[in-house]
C-alpha cells in the first residue's frame, strides 16, 4: 500500500494475504509452470467456493468462477513480474497447518473444523526447500530480477509468545542460509528495526501485535533512505507533498479559494507525470476534474 501510494508501479501479492514460505511458493511454482489449477483443493463453505492454496478474499459462488479469479490473479502476478527489477517477500510464520487427510500445508483453513488440520513447525529443511523453490520460480519468469525477503514484524500471539519467537528465527536463519549462497537475494530487517531499534510496545498497536503508524513510517523511512538515489527521494517528497494537499479538506469551503488551489494541484500533478511517465495520478485527476466542474456549476 505504502509503495502503491508513492507511486510505484507495483502490486501486492494477487491472490491474498499468504504467511509461511511454503504456500507462497507453491503458487510461484504453479506461475512459473503454468499449472492448470488443482480442484483437490476446492472447498465450498456456506455456499460459497474457496482454494486451501489461496486467501479467503479468493471466493466465488461456482467452481468455475473461482478458477477464473486464480487464473485472472496468476496472469496478473506473471506480468508483474516479468517486467519488475525488483521482488519483496515478506515471510509471516513458519508454523503451518497440513491436511489430515494428506499431509500437504495450507496457506489458509477458511474457517473449517480444527480436526481437518494439524498444526507443526516447518523443518529448516522444508523452509530452505521451500526458499529455493520461491527463488527458482521467480528466476524463471524474470532471471534478472532482484529479490529481497524480509520477515514480517506482526506477532503471531495466537500460537503463544515462545512459538512466535521460534518461528521467526527458523524464518531468519533459513532466508540467511540460503541468500547467502545466491545472487541477486538480498534481506531486507523490518523485523530486527521494530524488534532491537524501536524496541518499545508503544510502537504497537492496541492489540500488541501489529505495528502502529509510527512504526510503517519509521520502516518506511529506512527503505528509502537505505535503497533510494538521491533524485528519487526528491521525486518521492514532491509526490508527497501532492498527495497531502489532494486529501486536506479544508474546515471553510469558499469556492473561491478551493478554485485556485485545485488548479495549482492538478497543474503540480501534470508536471510530475510530465517528467516521469510511468507515474499516474489518474484516479487523484478524476476527482479534481470532477470538483472543479461543481465549483464551476455552483459560481454560474
Amino acid at each position: 500500500m505504502r509503495l502503491s501510494r508513492a507511486k510505484f508501479d507495483c502490486i501486492m501479492n494477487p491472490w491474498g494475504i499468504s504467511y509461511n514460505p511454503v504456500s507462497i511458493a507453491c503458487n510461484l511454482d504453479d506461475i512459473a509452470n503454468k499449472r492448470v489449477l488443482n480442484s483437490e483443493k476446492l472447498i465450498v463453505r456456506d455456499g460459497a467456493y474457496y482454494h486451501y492454496n489461496y486467501h479467503s478474499s479468493i471466493v466465488a459462488p461456482t467452481a468455475d468462477g473461482l478458477q477464473n479469479q486464480i487464473e485472472e490473479a496468476q496472469r496478473q502476478c506473471r506480468s508483474y513480474l516479468e517486467h519488475s527489477a525488483t521482488c519483496f517477500i515478506s515471510l509471516g510464520s513458519s508454523i503451518v497447518h497440513r491436511l489430515q487427510s494428506c499431509g500437504d500445508v495450507v496457506s489458509n483453513c477458511h474457517k473449517l473444523p480444527q480436526s481437518l488440520f494439524v498444526k507443526a513447525f516447518l523443518t529448516q529443511q522444508e523452509l530452505i526447500g521451500a526458499l529455493e523453490l520461491l527463488i527458482s520460480s521467480i528466476k524463471i519468469i524474470n532471471p534478472d530480477i532482484q529479490i529481497i525477503f524480509t520477515v514480517s514484524p506482526v506477532r503471531h500471539t495466537r500460537h503463544g509468545l515462545v512459538a512466535n519467537q521460534r518461528s521467526k528465527a527458523a524464518l531468519l536463519c533459513s532466508i540467511h542460509a540460503v541468500i547467502d549462497t545466491v545472487e541477486d537475494c538480498q534481506y531486507f530487517p523490518s523485523y530486527e528495526i521494530l524488534q532491537d531499534d524501536l524496541r518499545d510496545y508503544r510502537f504497537y498497536t492496541q492489540d500488541m501485535i501489529h505495528p502502529s503508524q509510527t512504526a510503517i513510517d519509521y520502516v518506511w523511512t529506512y527503505l528509502i533512505d537505505h535503497s533510494c538515489s538521491a533524485a528519487t527521494k526528491q521525486l518521492l517528497k514532491r509526490i508527497n507533498q501532492i498527495n497531502s494537499r489532494f486529501h486536506h479538506r479544508p474546515l471553510y469551503n469558499d469556492p473561491a479559494t478551493r478554485q485556485p488551489f485545485l488548479e495549482r494541484l492538478l497543474a503540480d500533478m501534470l508536471s510530475v507525470e510530465a517528467e516521469v511517465p510511468s507515474i499516474q495520478f489518474s484516479h487523484e485527476k478524476q476527482s479534481i476534474k470532477d470538483e472543479l466542474g461543481s465549483i464551476t456549476q455552483h459560481l454560474i
